[in-house]
C-alpha cells in the first residue's frame, strides 16, 4: 500500500487505543512507547522503501487521487444541471439533488461525509453570503477549528456554478418547510448515490473526448476537493494558501492553529473566489 495509506493505519491504531466503549468491552489506555517508537522507524523505512520501488517501476509513481481541471469542473456542472431521465436512471430529483451535492463539495473544500451529513441547521447567513457550519471533520474530531462558518457567494452570471440558485431549486423541489430541523439530504447513503452519479458524468464527459482534468481511473468525489482547495491557494492575487488551508480544514502549525483564529475576512475572500 502507498505510504499515506500506511500512515493512516498507524493513525488510527493510536487513536484505538485512546477510545473507550462499554458496548464493546472496551477500555481506553495510554499509547504505549514500545509500540509507538517502532513504528515511527518502521514508517521512516518504508517511505524509503516505497521511493526505491516507485524508481524501479514497482509501484505507479503517483499515491492518491488527482484533481478535476476548472474547466472540467464547469463541464460536470453544466451537464449535471442539464441532466433528464434516461429510462429508469437519472430521475429528475437526481439532477436537483447532485446539482447542490456537487456545488457544496467544491465551495465549501469538505469530505463528501462532511456534504451528506449537513443539517438544515447548519446553514444560515451573513449578509449576501450564505453560511455552511461543519461540526467536525477527519482531521478535527472535536469541532476546534471546523466550527467557523464557510461563506458561500452567489454567482449571478454563471448560473451553473451558482450554489444560491441550486439550494432555491432543491428545497422548493423538496417542498422544506421546517429548515430548522432536519438533514438537507435525507436516506442513508447518500455518498454512494452521489458518487455514482458524478462517475456517470465523468466517464460521458472523458468519452466526448473533453479534458476533465485526469484520467477515469484517478478520479472521484475526493478530487472536488483537491480541486478547490489548490484552486483558491494558487489563484494569482487570491486569499492564499493559509486561508485555503482554513477553509478546508487543514494544520496550519501549532501557533498558527492556536493564535490565528479571526479568520472571517479571509474565509470571505476564498468564498469570493
Amino acid at each position: 500500500v502507498s505510504s499515506g495509506c500506511m500512515a493512516n493505519y498507524k493513525s488510527a491504531l493510536k487513536f484505538w487505543h485512546g477510545v473507550e466503549n462499554a458496548e464493546w468491552g472496551k477500555k481506553q489506555s495510554n499509547y504505549p512507547s514500545e509500540i509507538s517508537d517502532p513504528l515511527t522507524v518502521y514508517m521512516a523505512s518504508y517511505k524509503r522503501d516505497m521511493v526505491k520501488k516507485k524508481k524501479h517501476g514497482v509501484v505507479p509513481m503517483k499515491e492518491g487521487k488527482d484533481a478535476f481541471s476548472f474547466p472540467g469542473y464547469e463541464e460536470i456542472c453544466s451537464l449535471m444541471m442539464g441532466m433528464e431521465p434516461d429510462g429508469h436512471s437519472y430521475r429528475w430529483s437526481e439532477s436537483i439533488f447532485g446539482n447542490l451535492y456537487l456545488r457544496l463539495q467544491f465551495h465549501t473544500m469538505g469530505r463528501t461525509n462532511n456534504i451528506s451529513s449537513l443539517l438544515l441547521a447548519h446553514i444560515s447567513w451573513d449578509g449576501d453570503a450564505m453560511t455552511i457550519t461543519f461540526c467536525g471533520t477527519k482531521g478535527d474530531l472535536v469541532g476546534e477549528s471546523t466550527m467557523e462558518e464557510k461563506h458561500i457567494y452567489p454567482s449571478p452570471h454563471m448560473p451553473h456554478l451558482c450554489v444560491h440558485l441550486a439550494t432555491a431549486l432543491y428545497v422548493w423541489c423538496k417542498h422544506i418547510e421546517e429548515p430548522e430541523v432536519g438533514q438537507l439530504f435525507e436516506g442513508s447513503n447518500q455518498i454512494k448515490r452521489f458518487d455514482g452519479i458524478l462517475m456517470d458524468i465523468v466517464k460521458k464527459l472523458v468519452d466526448k473526448g473533453i479534458d476533465v482534468g485526469a484520467p477515469l481511473s484517478d478520479l472521484s468525489g475526493h478530487s472536488l476537493r483537491k480541486l478547490s482547495d489548490s484552486y483558491v491557494a494558487t489563484l494569482p492575487g487570491g486569499p492564499g494558501s493559509a486561508a485555503a488551508a482554513r477553509r478546508a480544514g487543514h494544520s496550519s502549525g501549532k501557533i498558527n492553529d492556536a493564535y490565528q483564529r479571526e479568520t472571517k475576512l479571509g474565509d470571505c475572500a476564498v468564498g469570493r473566489c
